[in-house]
């Protein structure tokens, strides 16, 4: 039962992926995708391996997404030297705290939802 329900747990982080691939067929597709997908990739990697929802680890995984993403509107919008650099993540702090907190609020969420069900499921079925 056990294993059933981390099956489940793993098969739930292409919903998000999902989602945002159909929103992003109907309001456009652009550049910046390739760095809001890598840097969704690149935490779910990094949480199959942590596997742990602690406060450190969503800060670790917000500031990781903040750099490929940003990365990528630099690459995009800003003049291709340091100064654009540092200026294009400079830009993009005052939206790190908003970021901060939903993931935050969702890992934290997802935390408590995942213990119910993990707590619940069992007892149900037996």
């Amino acid at each position: 039962m056990v294993g059933l329900i981390f099956q489940i747990k793993e098969s739930l982080f292409s919903i998000p992926l999902i989602v945002l691939f159909l929103s992003d067929l109907i309001l456009g597709i652009s550049v910046i995708n390739l760095f809001v997908y890598t840097g969704f990739l690149t935490i779910v990697f990094l949480g199959t391996k942590i596997k742990s929802i602690k406060f450190g680890n969503i800060i670790l995984s917000s500031f990781i997404f903040f750099l490929i993403s940003n990365f990528g509107v630099w690459i995009i919008g800003y003049p291709k030297n340091i100064e654009g650099l540092i200026l294009c993540y400079t830009m993009a702090i005052p939206f790190f705290g908003y970021s901060i907190a939903g993931d935050l609020f969702f890992g934290y969420l997802l935390k408590f939802s995942f213990g119910k069900i993990t707590s619940i499921l069992p007892s149900r079925i037996s």
